[in-house]
């Protein structure tokens, strides 16, 4: 395979000038002086470590959205977004995206050549994960196919069960929240949930406040709904009802 040296050059120039510092850029701030330039094209096995582990991100980030081979239209915004406000890319999105989608790898691969590249500095690592989670946390739920790919990279960046379980709480709630936000608990039937979901919306809904209120007591109110939908979001999903 590959590769275009616009393309690489573009990543490596956003990553280092977006603002992504406290999350994986802290990595990719200084990988390449200003007299060095990339060829046109140049083959995997020929580009240098540093060059492999940007090309290595982009890969992983974009194999995660389209993790459960469905890459739909909103999962594209999503990652546009990302792609455009954490790591500073914008203008070559679409061409990063084909160049994943089109890759045949698969996501370990990816992840073992980005382990492969960060042998001197393990903790970038756990960088990484939170890039990741960062990303799968878009839509408010961790799909379980997104869970495959987390738990499944976490192994092989080397992370404890209590490291990973530490860095995804920081980014979904664990499951009991759910339940206790809606009033009721996992133990709870189907309909039960929907009924406490229900309750909840009923007292809650922010169209039902008086006239009058101020505006802090009413964006109060629209966090809370929001959190109830999420809650209820996730609880639907995993019980697939």
């Amino acid at each position: 395979m590959s590769w275009s040296g616009k393309i690489i050059g573009g990543v490596i120039g956003g990553f280092a000038g977006g603002p992504i510092g406290a999350a994986a850029g802290a990595f990719i701030g200084n990988l390449f002086d200003s007299e060095e330039r990339l060829p046109e094209q140049k083959e995997e096995e020929e580009l240098s470590p540093e060059q492999l582990r940007v090309v290595s991100i982009v890969m992983l980030l974009v194999k995660l959205s389209c993790i459960d081979n469905d890459f739909s239209v909103e999962e594209r915004v999503h990652l546009k977004v990302f792609f455009k406000e954490t790591l500073g890319l914008e203008e070559d999105f679409d061409d990063l995206v084909k160049m994943a989608l089109e890759d045949e790898e698969p996501f370990e691969k990816w992840a073992q050549v980005f382990v492969s590249t960060t042998e001197e500095d393990p903790s970038l690592r756990i960088t990484m994960m939170h890039a990741l989670f960062e990303l799968a946390a878009a839509d408010n739920i961790l799909h379980p196919a997104e869970e495959y790919f987390m738990t499944t990279v976490a192994g092989l960046f080397g992370l404890s069960d209590l490291e990973y379980e530490a860095i995804k709480n920081e980014y979904f709630l664990c499951n009991d929240e759910y339940y206790k936000i809606l009033g009721c608990t996992p133990e709870s039937s189907n309909a039960e949930v929907k009924a406490c979901y229900m309750q909840k919306v009923k007292e809650m809904h922010p169209d039902k406040l008086p006239a009058g209120l101020p505006a802090e007591i009413i964006k109060f109110a629209q966090e809370k709904f929001d959190e109830i939908q999420t809650a209820y979001n996730v609880i639907r999903q995993e019980r697939n009802f």
